[in-house]
């Protein structure tokens, strides 16, 4: 059998409505993922700032209902 290969694209959508823009900061990747990762391995993990104050410098991630990853 072949070796199999894949790949996805995620798009990241910052959204921001007030003074300061927020950032975002890989802090680790972890790639390629291979074939018999276990389920619930930890792929990326990143950081995301706002330096707005009070309730402006909230943040919210989310992900798309139907894509195979969780946060």
């Amino acid at each position: 059998n072949p070796p199999m290969a894949g790949h996805c694209t995620v798009l990241v959508e910052i959204l921001d409505v007030n003074d300061n823009v927020p950032e975002l900061v890989i802090k680790s990747l972890s790639l390629p993922v291979l074939e018999d990762t276990p389920l619930g391995t930890v792929l990326a993990l990143i950081s995301v700032s706002d330096r707005d104050s009070g309730a402006n410098g909230q943040l919210t991630c989310t992900l798309s209902p139907h894509v195979p990853f969780k946060l």
